[in-house]
């Protein structure tokens, strides 16, 4: 049951203010909302993925990124981006890596936070 992290009047509060606020949300903020509120039940069996088709697709990029210690780098990488591979990652986009994991935690339900990474 979802209530071993978040009570059960939390989580229907959470619904409530999903179901109030979706008039005026885009279509992605209310995938974000339910990821949202999935994530809150703070484990790794339990998830919502976003749509890998279709007008709202997430996509990949072509990378493996893996951490070693605290330093995110990239490990894999398909043939044209292979002369990445062993890069240090600093930031995407604009963000430095840490507040990407920091904003992603939010929306991605793990067990810890090597699973987050």
């Amino acid at each position: 049951m979802y209530t071993h992290t978040i009570t059960k009047e939390d989580w229907e509060s959470r619904i409530r203010d999903i179901n109030i606020k979706i008039p005026g949300m885009t279509d992605l903020e209310v995938i974000g909302a339910f990821m949202k509120l999935v994530a809150a039940i703070g484990d790794g069996h339990t998830i919502l993925y976003p749509a890998f088709q279709g007008p709202y697709a997430f996509t990949f990029i072509p990378l493996e990124f893996y951490f070693f210690g605290e330093d995110l780098f990239v490990r894999g990488a398909e043939a044209n981006y292979k002369d990445l591979v062993g890069s240090r990652v600093l930031k995407i986009g604009k963000l430095p890596v840490s507040e990407v994991i920091r904003e992603s935690s939010r929306f991605l339900g793990r067990d810890n936070e090597m699973q987050l990474k």
